[in-house]
């Protein structure tokens, strides 16, 4: 029975699943794509736990993987509407053909892409590609872990040589899954993950371009457990050290998670990829499940663009949160990175500065072997969009696209003339300004009765203003007339600047006791050269 319902999903039928509901493929709401730029490639690495025979609770964890991965992360350019990157490889570890195969048609059932397996029969690891996005360069290569040799029992990792599409450059992404634990007697005194660390670097030390190392080294990065530790600054273990060390015959790798967030200054505290099932006593004293960071990016000739671990690895909705029926989708949550294969080196910050009309001026420095550029444009806590493609005689940029008192954060990228884009600059940010000063409080208060003859009038304004726009016609103090046909009397006095966003108005002589009063701003112009709006208000001594 659960056969004829599965392979339903499999083909795309409507189906009803218990304990998940009415499942049709595309009835979810889910984000929109975004392709990785040219010149760049997004690598996913996902453990799955899916080494049984296909039943209710591996599939929900499937299903429920299959949307998780098309939800999040945000892409770099997904803009306001928080499109998600599509990973031109996932490497998946733990997870049967069988089963990879119902994971391939979950997954092109809910995205615009068509994901092709490449897999050497009898290996740990498995690939699925964008075809759009990757070709393959031949057949993958296995390699067998030095501690489990077989030949029945052997265990047996794999590379795949990709060319990225648009521009052509290589990348070799690899894929292994590293036992935790191994118990042949016969290689008890071996340290078997230094031997398959070592074993990872002797198989890709020829391989020409960027290399990619993805999967599960089941070993946390350094010493000190991770509650004590959460950002990683303790001595490194001797696999991690010898992972990343610099050798005569190959590139030093970069763990990619970790070299993103230093660069950024950003914490590490959810970077770990693997929770405990049972509490304990940790080393910071509390009793909770411990956490461990085991799961890695590693790579060498390319930069790192953006590297993290899914957070978290639960299947709720929002991230951190647990589905009422699936507990979670893996015994791990995915570790995600985009990286820059070529184009032209990476450019400074370009300049941005708010001028008139809400109008922001960008500018930049010009790039060697930038045949153009590319723009994005960010809002706070949202991804960027592209803004701009621009030639590569260009070097500014006018911005009249904004909202008043918006902050924008900015970011360049050069692209080369063959169209691989290089990495793109650090932030630059800027908040757009359409409107002038606007009084925001005057002394005395409008409608005040019974104010002191001998009072100053103090105007405080929601911005500063421009000097050179005060003069002592800003602020008029007229005296109304006591009668219907009376006329009303300009009072004299100096207007000074009190402070940036202040000013005040003295009287020439103390005021009429029992008199209303009316006072007259006009509008000031800030220093970009808005104009403000004028203000009126009354008081009675």
């Amino acid at each position: 029975m659960w056969g004829k319902r599965f392979l339903s999903v499999v083909v795309g039928a409507v189906v009803l699943v218990p304990g998940l509901g009415s499942v049709s493929s595309g009835a979810e709401r889910l984000p929109a794509e975004v392709p990785s730029p040219p010149g760049q490639v997004v690598v996913v690495t996902i453990n799955a736990k899916q080494v049984k025979v296909l039943g209710l609770t591996t599939f929900r964890r499937l299903y429920n993987l299959t949307l998780t991965l098309r939800k999040r992360p945000p892409a770099f350019d997904g803009g306001r509407a928080e499109a998600v990157s599509t990973p031109d490889v996932i490497v998946i570890q733990e997870m049967t053909f069988s089963n990879l195969e119902i994971f391939q048609k979950m997954l092109s059932q809910r995205s615009r892409i068509d994901y092709e397996i490449a897999w050497h029969e009898g290996s740990r690891t498995k690939f699925l590609y964008d075809p759009a996005g990757v070709t393959p360069g031949g057949e993958p290569v296995e390699w067998t872990d030095p501690c489990v040799p077989g030949p029945e029992g052997a265990r047996t990792y794999q590379f795949a040589r990709f060319l990225e599409q648009p521009t052509g450059l290589p990348v070799t992404i690899a894929g292994v899954h590293i036992l935790p634990h191994y118990r042949d007697p016969s290689v008890e005194d071996m340290n078997c993950r230094l031997l398959n660390v070592e074993e990872i670097r002797n198989q890709l030390a020829q391989e020409t371009g960027a290399v990619v190392v993805a999967g599960d080294f089941n070993r946390n990065a350094v010493v000190m457990q991770r509650e004590c530790d959460t950002d990683e600054r303790s001595e490194p273990r001797d696999w991690w050290t010898l992972m990343t060390s610099e050798r005569d015959d190959a590139e030093p790798f970069v763990d990619a998670a970790r070299t993103w967030h230093r660069a950024h200054r950003s914490a590490m505290k959810d970077q770990w990829t693997y929770g405990h099932r049972h509490a304990t006593t940790n080393c910071d004293g509390s009793m909770r499940p411990r956490r461990s960071r085991i799961d890695y990016l590693f790579v060498t000739g390319a930069l790192v663009a953006e590297a993290s671990a899914d957070h978290p690895g639960w299947a709720g909705e929002e991230p951190g949160s647990r589905h009422p029926v699936n507990k979670r989708y893996s015994d791990h949550r995915f570790v995600r990175g985009r990286f820059v294969l070529g184009g032209p080196t990476r450019p400074s910050s370009p300049g941005a500065s708010p001028a008139k009309a809400g109008v922001v001026e960008l500018a930049w420095s010009p790039v060697d072997q930038a045949a153009g550029y590319v723009l994005y444009r960010g809002l706070p806590g949202k991804p960027y969009a592209q803004l701009a493609r621009l030639d590569g005689a260009t070097t500014t940029y006018t911005d009249g696209a904004t909202a008043h008192a918006q902050n924008y954060r900015y970011a360049l990228a050069p692209v080369g003339a063959d169209g691989a884009q290089g990495l793109e600059s650090r932030p630059r940010w800027a908040r757009a300004d359409a409107r002038g000063p606007r009084v925001k409080r005057v002394i005395p208060r409008p409608g005040a009765r019974g104010v002191s003859r001998r009072t100053s009038i103090v105007v405080r304004f929601n911005e500063p203003f421009a000097e050179d726009a005060v003069s002592d016609s800003t602020i008029e103090l007229v005296q109304k007339a006591r009668w219907k046909k009376g006329r009303n009397r300009t009072i004299g006095g100096r207007v000074r600047i009190v402070s940036a966003r202040a000013i005040e108005f003295d009287p020439r002589f103390r005021l009429r006791d029992g008199r209303t009063f009316i006072v007259k701003v006009r509008a000031l112009r800030d220093r970009l050269g808005n104009r403000g709006s004028s203000f009126r208000s009354r008081f009675s001594t």
